[in-house]
């Protein structure tokens, strides 16, 4: 294999680790956001009291209001860490065009050799960057659909019937001073 495609390998190797290292760890910071925006819109505060008269113990739940406000706040800030993952998403389908730039690179320098069998038999090593880049991308592709895939369209589904709530509640006039 020419030096140009083992370059283009080890190339294609390290960016898909980087990718798949920064698409990780975009899903840990969406799935601690999605922990927030979930207890922000189910706040309850569990209190344990001792009734006097049973002489048992009881639980107390509390509920805490949510403002609009915080929910836009978490809303924001959880796209904007989505707007990163889709940054990093779109990166995916460079891999096989890397791939095939480093077969074309490989059998460019090969066709300098006078011997067809040379170039035959370089045409292996030649292909080994496309089958680098397709299993990268294929991998990528993987972990993009089914790590954050969930944490994103769950969130989504929170937020949108907190709204639907709200409108509706605005709607019905149902607001407490």
């Amino acid at each position: 294999m020419s030096l140009a495609a083992n370059i283009m390998v080890y190339f294609i190797i390290i960016a898909g680790i980087v990718i798949g290292v920064l698409l990780f760890l975009n899903y840990t910071r969406l799935s601690a956001h999605y922990g927030q925006i979930n207890a922000a819109l189910n706040w309850n505060k569990n209190k344990t009291m001792l009734n006097r008269k049973t002489k048992e113990l009881e639980n107390m739940v509390e509920a805490e209001n949510v403002t609009p406000e915080t929910i836009i706040r978490l809303e924001t800030e959880f796209n904007e860490i989505c707007s990163r993952h889709e940054m990093l998403s779109q990166l995916i389908p460079l891999f096989p065009l890397l791939g095939i730039l480093g077969t074309v690179m490989g059998l460019m320098g090969q066709l300098t050799a006078g011997d067809i069998s040379t170039m035959f038999r370089s045409l292996g090593g030649a292909l080994n960057t496309t089958f680098v880049g397709l299993v990268c991308a294929i991998a990528l592709k993987l972990i993009d659909t089914l790590l954050p895939g969930k944490v994103i369209y769950d969130t989504e589904v929170k937020l949108d019937n907190y709204q639907k709530l709200l409108t509706n509640s605005i709607q019905m006039n149902n607001i407490s001073e």
